[in-house]
């Protein structure tokens, strides 16, 4: 293998762990504070440290995790502090980007996203962790990149919240219901072309998880 095919199968290497350990802190299923050891990480993915250690750091630049030198990385701990700093940056951007996208989202995509909603609707309180996968899907289905700094800040605040969002819905999923009832309502302010309609429900689906996640960390 020659010098430039082997640093780019470490990089598509890299994008597949960190796609994967991101989806596994998004999902709760790697919780706050749990202990990451590349050696580990890449015997349980079945490739080297190298591209494991890059993936590491992509999700330290992007909050998901802790890295400290000499005592290494650990899924990032939750905390008030950072949960209302992350919603009131969310409660700012997501307005502006709901905006952007809704001239370019296509009926496709609105039909889509509505099959979401009923997979989502499927769901008991048993199946937190397919819940929260599919909410995850929806929101990055309506977050539209257009290459705009607006797309990839609120993306990056997207990710940063994910642990919050999947905490309050494992905490409360009672609340399954009435979070997928605001996902139907955002489709259908879509389909009919009510921004200012999309734009307020976005904001009160952000107070509803910010209120149950800050019950759960002033325990």
């Amino acid at each position: 293998m020659g010098k430039s095919e082997f640093l780019l199968d470490n990089q598509t290497q890299a994008g597949a762990a960190y796609e994967k350990l991101k989806a596994l802190i998004m999902s709760g299923q790697l919780p706050a504070g749990e202990r990451l050891k590349q050696v580990e990480l890449s015997k349980e993915l079945g490739i080297s440290v190298t591209p494991v250690r890059e993936a590491l750091r992509r999700l330290a630049q992007e909050g998901l995790i802790d890295s400290t030198p000499h005592k290494g990385a650990q899924v990032a701990l939750l905390s008030l502090d950072a949960l209302n700093e992350i919603y009131e940056m969310r409660r700012l951007i997501e307005p502006l980007s709901v905006k952007r996208a809704f001239a370019k989202i296509t009926k496709n995509t609105a039909n889509e996203a509505r099959e979401i909603c009923e997979q989502m609707s499927q769901l008991g309180p048993a199946q937190t962790a397919e819940f929260i996968d599919l909410n995850a899907r929806f929101h990055a289905l309506l977050l539209e990149d257009d290459g705009s700094w607006t797309f990839r800040v609120a993306s990056l605040l997207q990710s940063a919240a994910a642990p919050y969002v999947a905490m309050s819905i494992f905490e409360h999923p009672d609340q399954m219901p009435e979070s997928n009832n605001e996902h139907y309502q955002l489709v259908s302010a879509f389909e009919t072309g009510d921004v200012q309609r999309a734009v307020d429900i976005t904001k009160q689906h952000l107070s509803t998880t910010r209120v149950l996640a800050e019950r759960y960390l002033q325990r």
